[in-house]
């Protein structure tokens, strides 16, 4: 003799609400090459993406930012190429839960010719208790000169 399981729908869910942004613009940007100090100045161009979603008990944030630069280097004259990314990550609930954040950074500065190339990128989490205490917390970095 089987058991027999009957299943209902129940209540619909509400659907998810669900907001993106972007926005694409130039402007002036000045950088530096870090590992030979020269500046770089031009228009750079920017691209800002935003995107949240919130749900009955669930919310998401991403932020994104990118810029890029062509330009010549104010001392040297050296073609460079700039581009920085940022990316940042929140999760959580509406309800007493964990809060996680993430944040994410590259920044690159490539020269054409001699001119010593600079790459770096940083890493940070954390994710913190509904009473605030934090459970866990990653930091990375690192930042090379190259050539």
């Amino acid at each position: 003799m089987g058991a027999m399981l009957a299943l209902s729908a129940g209540a619909a869910l509400p659907e998810a609400e669900t907001e993106t942004f972007t926005d694409t613009f130039t402007n002036a940007a000045v950088t530096v090459n870090p590992c030979n100090g020269e500046p770089i100045v031009g228009e750079a161009t920017y691209h800002i993406t935003g995107h949240f979603t919130d749900s009955t008990h669930r919310y998401v944030i991403i932020e994104l930012i990118n810029f890029k630069l062509s330009s010549a280097g104010l001392v040297t004259g050296a073609d460079y190429q700039a581009s920085f990314m940022f990316k940042e990550t929140q999760l959580g609930e509406a309800l007493p839960t964990n809060q996680v954040y993430t944040q994410e950074v590259s920044f690159l500065v490539i020269a054409e010719g001699g001119d010593p190339d600079f790459v770096s990128h940083s890493l940070f989490h954390m994710t913190v208790t509904p009473n605030g205490d934090v459970t866990a917390e990653v930091f990375q970095a690192h930042a090379d000169c190259k050539g």
